[in-house]
């Protein structure tokens, strides 16, 4: 934890110079995805036991079939498709739709290979919550049957917005699934943890013995960017609610919600919410 707040506090030196821009956000999301050097980046939290837990809980909350189309809002490096060709058999797997905005985070989950899910996978680069004035998400209006958010609600700029996006693209009674960090979160206790669990051979198990190397590797640069994201918390850029603000927002956001739970490591750090698009008529 103490490696963690100096790494936090050279990274806050360094990146004071950065304006608030698009593009250095756009930089930062980058270099946290896929990594400053493009070898390991997510994967570091992604292959760890916490995040797979949470990742095959929201799977399971979809309840997909292979009649379903399920849209990945934020979908980052691939993670809910690997997942989801873990967890389902050639016929029962759906066709998923991955949205994100990081470019390389999407070439990334291109490179997958996931036969279960060959011909059913598509990707879409687009700012999930676009500025004012600026066009909505390039998706078609109640195509899909379900769709995620994970672990993404907090860090846009309006959450209320990208709910109301994911109400737009689902068919009425279509399901969402979000996790979103809980209020009182310990965002650096899941990176220290994440990183203890890879130092201890969950690298080795992920990666191989090469990969394992070039991870140890990557550690470094990752959790400097895990400080980053510290920093932003303490500053007060990112939003972070209890269950019950949560179910207002989707409340207010046009869902009918079915429950929320604790989620995501030991203590929970997340919501798990699953809900419902009204009909048109509610």
């Amino acid at each position: 934890y103490r490696q963690l707040r100096a790494r936090q506090r050279r990274e806050r030196s360094r990146l004071r110079a950065l304006e608030a821009t698009s593009e250095a956000v756009r930089r930062f999301w980058r270099d946290y995805l896929v990594g400053r050097d493009g070898t390991f980046g997510m994967e570091l939290v992604t292959e760890t036991r916490s995040f797979r837990e949470l990742m095959k809980r929201q799977v399971a909350a979809l309840e997909l079939t292979g009649e379903h189309v399920v849209v990945d809002l934020g979908s980052g490096i691939g993670s809910f498709s690997r997942m989801i060709a873990a967890e389902s058999s050639p016929a029962a797997a759906p066709r998923v739709v991955e949205v994100d905005f990081v470019r390389d985070a999407l070439s990334r989950s291109k490179s997958l290979t996931l036969p279960i899910l060959a011909g059913r996978r598509s990707w879409i680069a687009a700012d999930l919550a676009p500025s004012e004035g600026s066009a909505a998400l390039p998706l078609r209006a109640a195509f899909a049957d379900a769709a995620l958010l994970s672990l993404v609600l907090n860090y846009v700029r309006d959450p209320s917005q990208l709910l109301r996006s994911a109400r737009d693209v689902l068919r009425p009674g279509g399901v969402l699934v979000v996790s979103a960090l809980r209020k009182d979160a310990d965002t650096s206790r899941i990176c220290v943890d994440g990183v203890l669990e890879l130092r201890e051979g969950r690298a080795l198990a992920a990666f191989g013995e090469e990969g394992e190397a070039a991870a140890a590797e990557a550690l470094g640069s990752f959790i400097n960017d895990a400080g980053r994201l510290l920093d932003l918390e303490e500053q007060g850029v990112f939003q972070f609610w209890d269950a019950s603000e949560l179910g207002g927002l989707l409340a207010e956001a046009g869902f009918e919600v079915s429950e929320i739970l604790p989620a995501f490591g030991e203590p929970p750090q997340a919501w798990l919410a699953v809900a419902r698009r009204r009909a048109e008529n509610d």
